[in-house]
């Protein structure tokens, strides 16, 4: 979803060597399975500690045409719980007070980055609590994490969303 020319087989050819979570192509060369990004996890990244809210989703807020998005599957929870528990939700991440076209085109993106227009035309969430410097910043805080990752039904597509809400210490 974000980088759709990682999907053009063409330029693969370049590569000796191609990490991939895909398993239509993992394991055949040149391709070798990896579903967690490579990054140091720094030692201090998880604690625990007796959580102070009940639920949370740490997001961007993005759209997208094709077919296999889950940004739209993000939007549908955080509406319930705008709509049915508000209380049981804290909404983070960047966009969410602002209108967002669908990220198809350089005029839809220059667009996004009108950040005034988009503001004032944006929905108001009262679940949203702001954007985070890091992930970590809530660490401890929440019971439940909302880990919905940038896709859906693509074989083998695991990345670091469900990794980082086990190292947050949260179900």
């Amino acid at each position: 979803m974000v980088k759709p020319n990682n999907w053009i087989t063409s330029s693969h050819l370049h590569w000796t060597k191609i990490f991939t979570w895909n398993d239509d192509y993992a394991y055949r060369d040149p391709y070798v399975k990896l579903n967690m990004p490579a990054r140091k996890i720094p030692e201090n990244w998880f604690k625990y500690e007796i959580p102070h809210g009940f639920s949370t989703l740490v997001a961007s807020n993005k759209k997208s045409f094709r077919s296999k998005e889950a940004y739209s599957d993000r939007l549908k929870c955080i509406n319930w719980f705008e709509k049915n528990q508000p209380e049981d939700l804290d909404l983070y991440g960047y966009g969410w007070d602002q209108y967002r076209l669908p990220d198809a085109n350089r005029i839809f993106e220059k667009i996004n980055k009108f950040s005034p227009l988009m503001r004032a035309i944006g929905p108001r969430y009262n679940v949203w609590k702001g954007e985070l410097k890091s992930k970590r910043d809530i660490a401890g805080r929440y019971k439940f994490q909302f880990a919905y990752e940038n896709a859906k039904d693509i074989p083998g597509y695991i990345l670091e969303k469900i990794i980082d809400t086990f190292l947050l210490g949260s179900v």
